[in-house]
């Protein structure tokens, strides 16, 4: 499919929403950075990503206008926080939410997903695809997707320590390394959670399991 296809097959999905190309950017920059940036963050990032110069602060503002975005209050973060603090199974809960962060409303989260997953479907991917990553168990980072082939493949780039396996802090200090052992999984899980919004009857869960060292050099 040529790019001027793609182009327009996405801008018709957009015309049902009555959304412009410029306000799905800033969705698109608030579902990858929502929650832990404010207004200015969200915007720079727009800027940087999707290479828009100019109107990206009037493009937000309409997204508000929109009821699709929020800003976080306190009561907001601390809901969250209590929703996530004992699930073990839900890697949203690792980034918890910030005071004055823009987030999704309902309304906004329901229409991006709605919007990316008609996109993906008329080019014949999956609905639901990206992993995410949970270090709160000491000893494994765990991923979680919507499709087991993605969830086993990125445990196993973890295992292998390639670069752009998102690691986390698991090493406490610069004596410290994290040996990887193995890889667990990929298991179901039920009732999982692909975004703080989007709801799945079933997720996957692979575990790469480490161990925690010193450095060559270091005493042990």
């Amino acid at each position: 499919m040529s790019v001027n296809s793609v182009t327009s097959q996405f801008n018709k999905i957009l015309r049902r929403y009555r959304m412009t190309a410029a306000q799905y950017s800033v969705l698109n920059a608030v579902y990858l950075r929502g929650g832990v940036s404010d207004i200015s963050q969200i915007a720079d990032f727009v800027r940087r990503i999707h290479e828009q110069a100019l109107g990206v602060e009037a493009d937000v503002a309409a997204c508000f206008d929109h009821g699709w975005l929020r800003v976080l209050t306190p009561d907001d973060c601390l809901r969250d926080q209590r929703r996530w603090s004992n699930d073990f199974e839900q890697y949203v809960g690792e980034f918890p939410y910030r005071v004055g962060a823009v987030d999704f409303t309902k309304l906004g989260a329901d229409i991006y997903d709605s919007i990316s997953s008609s996109y993906r479907e008329s080019m014949g991917e999956r609905k639901y695809d990206g992993v995410g990553y949970a270090w709160r168990v000491k000893g494994q980072i765990r991923v979680f997707g919507a499709h087991s082939d993605e969830v086993l493949n990125a445990a196993n780039h973890v295992l292998a320590g390639d670069d752009e396996a998102p690691l986390g802090d698991i090493a406490t200090c610069e004596h410290e390394r994290a040996i990887f052992r193995e890889v667990l999984g990929p298991e179901v899980i039920h009732n999982w959670w692909f975004t703080r919004f989007i709801n799945l009857p079933i997720g996957y869960r692979a575990i790469a399991t480490y161990d925690i060292v010193q450095s060559e050099g270091q005493d042990e």
